[in-house]
């Protein structure tokens, strides 16, 4: 008798609602609007309370920062030092300084965090002992004293010169909004630059930055408004909320993600495999001569076609999950579903793999764009690559009552398909 899980059935239907990477990529934003939805409960707090309350991102913080040493983040390491930097003049200097130096301070902060955040997301992790990292430790420090300075009054006469420049910006007086113009600029162009950077790159530290940055956003706002220090405070424990998910996202990547095409691994469906109950199908996927390919065109090219398969495979349809198996098997699973419902499904992923416009580059291809583009133009340069996939299909019944017999089942029938001619799909009987 297979057992029931009733909790992980409502998470597996919830994720085919809303697949993981989606809910992972607004998890941020959601702790977002419920840090700024909980504002008003902080605002009866004692004097103590406060107190303690202003201890409690420096813990977060500080948390992200041991975790990201040993994960060897340099970039949120860079972050949680940052935000500690920031939270501490903001809760702990900035209350108790004269009107002229606040308002110098938060220029400064206000435009050189945002910027920060928007460097970073054009970084890449490295290691803490690289030259990237030495290199962020400068600019932090020359930051730091930039600080020092602006705390001092040193920078007065040439910061007043600055906020004249921007007020000087009537076009952005309309906005009405109580954050100085210079500061607002830094905002818009940061989030400008992480979204950018999304689109190509969509990690969970630049998700993470482009939220915390909206956080600090928010924190700065309120602070301008009210020259209150507790709702910022209250912002920057979501921010370092985030930070935490940000290395628990990574964390569960590392475990249970393939690195090469995205996917989940082959641990990730183990565990998906105590869960399944009731109706379901696995699909066993194999790319056909792929051997050869690495033979014939080497290790580069054969992983590209598993990078390009996987994201076929991930436009399956009907709820299917994919998961890389290994080497060049990949596997399918549909809960909820039969054979007679997912087999065209299957057979328009066996098409679109098979019709997929894969090209390589070809012997004596010219390294330099320049010279890539004019052999473009002529119609030179790439050979078309023709990839096709085998497919074996079994559905839970009966005969088949847990999901490993099911899995053989259809490993079974992969090797029918293959036996036929490849680049077919077999159910299993």
């Amino acid at each position: 008798m297979i057992p029931k899980y009733p909790v992980a059935l409502k998470v597996d239907s919830l994720f085919q609602l809303f697949p993981r990477a989606v809910l992972a990529f607004l998890t941020p934003y959601l702790l977002l609007v419920i840090g700024y939805a909980t504002l008003d409960i902080f605002n009866d707090l004692s004097v103590n309370q406060l107190a303690t309350l202003r201890l409690v991102p420096y813990s977060l913080f500080a948390v992200s920062a041991c975790i990201s040493l040993y994960f060897g983040r340099n970039r949120i390491f860079y972050l949680s030092s940052l935000m500690v930097l920031l939270h501490w003049a903001l809760s702990s200097y900035y209350p108790y300084i004269e009107a002229l130096q606040q308002r110098h301070l938060l220029l400064v902060l206000g435009v050189l965090v945002p910027l920060n955040l928007a460097v970073l997301s054009l970084f890449r992790d490295r290691g803490l002992t690289s030259v990237q990292s030495y290199f962020m430790a400068s600019v932090l420090g020359l930051q730091l004293a930039l600080l020092v300075e602006v705390m001092n009054g040193d920078l007065s006469e040439w910061l007043q010169g600055i906020e004249r420049l921007f007020t000087s910006l009537t076009w952005l007086s309309g906005l009405s909004l109580a954050l100085p113009n210079s500061v607002l600029i830094s905002l818009v162009l940061s989030i400008l630059v992480i979204i950018l950077r999304i689109t190509f790159r969509k990690t969970p530290l630049n998700n993470a930055l482009l939220a915390v940055l909206m956080t600090l956003g928010l924190a700065f706002h309120f602070i301008y408004a009210t020259t209150a220090t507790t709702a910022a405070t209250v912002l920057f424990i979501v921010a370092g909320l985030i930070a935490l998910l940000c290395l628990l996202q990574h964390s569960y990547d590392m475990a249970y993600r393939d690195e090469l095409t995205g996917l989940l691994g082959r641990r990730a469906l183990n565990e998906r495999f105590l869960r399944l109950s009731g109706r379901y199908c696995i699909v066993m996927v194999d790319v056909d001569h792929f051997k050869k390919f690495n033979d014939t065109y080497g290790h580069d090219v054969g992983d590209q076609v598993l990078k390009m398969l996987a994201g076929q495979l991930e436009k399956t349809g009907a709820g299917a999950r994919a998961y890389r198996y290994g080497g060049e098997e990949f596997v399918l699973v549909f809960e909820g579903k039969t054979l007679l419902q997912i087999e065209s499904h299957l057979e328009k992923l066996r098409i679109s793999v098979a019709d997929y416009p894969m090209k390589i580059r070809a012997a004596g291809r010219p390294k330099d764009s320049k010279g890539s583009q004019k052999m473009r133009r002529k119609g030179g340069g790439q050979r078309p690559l023709r990839v096709a996939i085998s497919l074996g299909a079994a559905q839970r019944n009966e005969k088949l009552k847990n999901p490993t017999v099911v899995m053989k089942a259809a490993d079974k029938a992969l090797y029918r398909a293959k036996n036929a001619g490849r680049n077919q799909l077999k159910l299993s009987h």
